[in-house]
């Protein structure tokens, strides 16, 4: 079966995905199953200098000088080809079905399950038939906490700020604080950008979150807004970007297309989430079918996931009349979170 731990930008073999523990965590999946995760190309491929200066001179702007922004994203999108019909940094349908049959060729292997955390239900679309061969035979998917295929960006953006609005406060007052240990000063950019990335965080660590975020700006707070900041951007040493940001920009533009409102400003949480997608914005959305048709599908969801807000899965899932299709719903915030994993896939396995 196919784990695919979502993202994109995530790198399958940092330590951070449980890997070696997943079958312990989940002995439903047995001793049965192969259990295959895919790296994504951007872990391998080589970073070119002008494409490195590209993503910081992107992010420098967004720091201090949004106006410039759009056209700081645009260059980013040349230097590092994100518009590129053969993509080099994230997947697209026809790379990731032909390293899934090549996989399955040499190892014979046939792959019966799907198991997608969150982007990885883009992924399951990406699959073709006839590009990864007859050992494609799916009986059953487990999506948790899916990406609604069919969104645009701006319906994303809006979805998501709408959840995250409510505990933002306007702190633009405060200007730029320095920060003990942290080679840049947490301005009001690191506060929105940290409100974001608090929808990652577990249920402790994000009341953690709260109580540290409340003391602002006192140095506690600013570490903490200043790590989750780092986070939701991949920056490193000063102004570096991780090219895994490059993954995320290029799978999320051709899913969900560009940016088409005008943009001139970081003031909100809104503004931030749309900065990602001003390098495509001359992309158009590409959708795929979310319908389970004979695959037996379980999908979990949260009222309290701000990455991908419940209503956005219901509209894509909802109304799929399938007697297929079950759904399980998650009381912890985290977006990361696997509750009720164990439950959809005991529910599918048992169908099929």
């Amino acid at each position: 079966m196919i784990v695919d731990i979502g993202g994109p930008g995530n790198a399958v073999l940092s330590g951070g995905s449980n890997l070696g523990g997943y079958r312990n965590e989940f002995p439903e999946l047995g001793q049965d199953h192969n259990l295959l995760f895919l790296e994504e190309p951007w872990v391998t491929e080589r970073l070119p200098q002008e494409c490195s200066s590209a993503l910081t001179e992107f992010y420098v702007a967004l720091r201090g000088d949004p106006a410039e922004a759009p056209r700081k994203g645009a260059s980013l999108r040349d230097e590092c080809q994100l518009s590129s019909t053969a993509p080099s940094w994230g997947f697209d349908p026809n790379s990731y079905s032909k390293l899934v049959g090549a996989i399955l060729s040499r190892e014979q292997l046939r792959v019966t399950g799907f198991i997608g955390h969150s982007w990885g239900s883009v992924r399951l679309t990406y699959l073709k038939p006839e590009v990864v061969g007859p050992s494609l035979d799916l009986a059953w998917a487990v999506l948790v906490r899916p990406f609604p295929v069919g969104v645009n960006a701006a319906q994303l953006v809006n979805s998501q700020s709408s959840v995250i609005a409510g505990r933002t406060k306007d702190v633009s007052a405060n200007g730029a604080s320095e920060v003990e240990g942290r080679s840049l000063p947490v301005t009001y950019f690191d506060y929105l950008s940290a409100e974001i990335s608090r929808g990652y965080l577990d249920d402790n660590s994000f009341a953690d979150s709260v109580a540290d975020m409340e003391k602002y700006p006192d140095q506690s707070s600013l570490k903490t807004i200043g790590r989750l900041s780092d986070a939701y951007w991949k920056r490193y040493g000063r102004t570096s970007i991780s090219p895994g940001y490059l993954a995320l920009v290029q799978e999320t533009c051709a899913v969900l297309g560009g940016w088409t409102e005008p943009f001139g400003e970081i003031a909100s949480p809104r503004d931030v989430l749309a900065a990602s997608f001003l390098p495509c914005a001359e992309r158009q959305p590409i959708t795929g079918s979310v319908r389970p048709g004979n695959v037996q599908t379980c999908l979990v969801s949260s009222p309290l996931d701000s990455v991908v807000p419940e209503k956005l899965i219901k509209r894509a899932y909802g109304g799929t009349a399938s007697t297929n299709l079950a759904w399980r719903t998650s009381t912890q915030r985290s977006h990361w979170s696997v509750d009720q994993l164990k439950e959809c896939l005991a529910e599918v396995l048992e169908e099929t």
